[in-house]
């Protein structure tokens, strides 16, 4: 699947979704979608069948001040 925030090729991550750190709280989204990561910019979406049911962004570093 390609990214629809960058475009970049994405990696099906549904079975370790858990481990990941946008999951916490969020774990059950495995069940009724299927995870996928873009290595490029990070973002993380939900898709059923065809369609993108959700996008997570990834968030930028906070640099200390």
């Amino acid at each position: 699947m390609d990214c629809p925030q960058c475009g970049a090729l994405m990696n099906d991550v549904t079975d370790s979704w858990a481990t990941f750190a946008e999951a916490e709280g969020a774990e059950y989204l495995a069940s009724y979608t299927t995870i996928w990561h873009c290595p490029a910019c990070r973002s993380v979406a939900g898709v059923d069948e065809d369609d993108v049911q959700w996008v997570i962004e990834a968030e930028e570093a906070v640099g200390e001040e």
